[in-house]
């Protein structure tokens, strides 16, 4: 732990000086650029709109379907040529991108405008792009503020691997050290410790259910014996391809086109890139390219009122950040059955504390593990309770 709380303040104090010396460079400008009008770029955009209200501040994007709309309040997005409007000299670019930041930094420098970038290229060595930057700037202070609950996390987990898991996640989101190398594990939802208790009655609740990928592999890993599926996926268009999954043509599965969460009703939504392996993204406050609208539920109303016929032996939720919103809607589930839990932490840099310091407090007597399932430790962190 002391390892990590060392890497915790070291982050805080190393991005705090970078972030003073970047905004510093963006103050002296009358140009913002971001190279990227997704959902991290509107993120980026709520933060520069916040420190420099007066500046002209755009988008740029190839995607010619966000081109000449209204992103974020105030905001457009046009094509990247836009930028040729304005000499270096009062132009400042940002790649707003966690994906394909070096093509798009390539694009930057190609147009001339490699000296306009900030972060500068030679401080970017790995590419990453002033969103990353922000994300990891922003997770230090909060890793540091709450270093208190992230101890107590590591003293609920049962086993080192579990420890070395936190401590690599945490090395991630604060500096640009991204590679589980030894720490990866497969296959994902299913490690030794969860399939050693499966029962011939399982039932299982897949919450973010995508196209039936993990229906799938939990049937696989029954090997067929079991009693129930319940898969829940909220985007119509997803649900249609789960819908039409022909392995999942069994009476005891069933399929539901909703989302899981803490309420009742509906949610904006925003799809995130094609060919991400994802289900959808409830919006972020202040983004206004949400296309969708999609039905939300808590499992403990669909267990009041019938719907869910029998209750879950083991719940795995892959949604997108709105794992704390679900689970606090199954507190009565939770309690009274203590399903095997597979919950993803990975989404939200608070989810290494809240979800796990969650579950105890329902239930205190469920063991912990984390376990890590992609090579890079910004993804597919899982938390299991069992």
């Amino acid at each position: 732990m002391r390892d990590m709380e060392d890497l915790i303040l070291q982050g805080e104090r190393s991005n705090d000086k970078k972030y003073e010396r970047y905004m510093s460079i963006l103050a002296d400008k009358r140009v913002l650029a971001l190279f990227g009008a997704g959902r991290e770029g509107v993120k980026v955009a709520e933060c520069l709109v916040g420190a420099f209200p007066d500046k002209d501040i755009f988008f740029v994007d190839n995607d010619t379907a966000k081109q000449g709309k209204e992103v974020v309040p105030g905001i457009c997005c046009y094509p990247p040529d836009r930028m040729r409007a304005f000499s270096a000299d009062e132009l400042a670019v940002m790649n707003a991108t966690l994906f394909h930041v070096g093509k798009i930094q390539d694009c930057i420098a190609d147009m001339g405008f490699a000296e306009c970038l900030v972060p500068p290229l030679k401080e970017d060595p790995y590419h990453r792009g002033f969103a990353s930057f922000l994300y990891r700037a922003r997770n230090a202070g909060l890793y540091a503020s709450h270093l208190p609950e992230l101890r107590e996390v590591a003293g609920l987990l049962v086993d080192d691997e579990s420890l070395r898991v936190l401590v690599g996640a945490v090395k991630c989101r604060v500096s640009d050290d991204n590679l589980a190398g030894e720490l990866l594990s497969l296959p994902q939802y299913f490690p030794s410790e969860i399939k050693g208790l499966f029962r011939q009655d399982e039932v299982f609740y897949d919450c973010g259910a995508y196209i039936g990928d993990t229906t799938e592999a939990f049937l696989e890993q029954t090997k067929g014996i079991f009693q129930a599926v319940y898969a829940f996926e909220m985007d119509p268009a997803i649900f249609k391809r789960l819908e039409s999954n022909r392995r999942l043509l069994d009476d005891r599965i069933s399929i539901f086109p909703i989302g899981i969460s803490d309420r009742n009703g509906e949610v904006d939504f925003t799809p995130m890139a094609e060919g991400d392996g994802s289900s959808y993204v409830i919006r972020f406050s202040g983004n206004l390219i949400a296309n969708g609208v999609a039905q939300l539920r808590s499992l403990d109303a669909l267990r009041e009122k019938g719907v869910l016929a029998k209750p879950a032996t083991f719940i795995k939720m892959d949604i997108e950040g709105a794992e704390m919103d679900a689970l606090r809607g199954m507190k009565h589930m939770l309690r009274s059955h203590k399903p095997k839990l597979a919950v993803c932490v990975y989404h939200k840099p608070e989810d290494l504390w809240e979800i796990p310091l969650f579950i105890h407090e329902v239930v205190p007597e469920y063991r912990m593990i984390l376990r890590q399932h992609s090579p890079l430790m910004n993804k597919d962190t899982v938390l299991y309770a069992f």
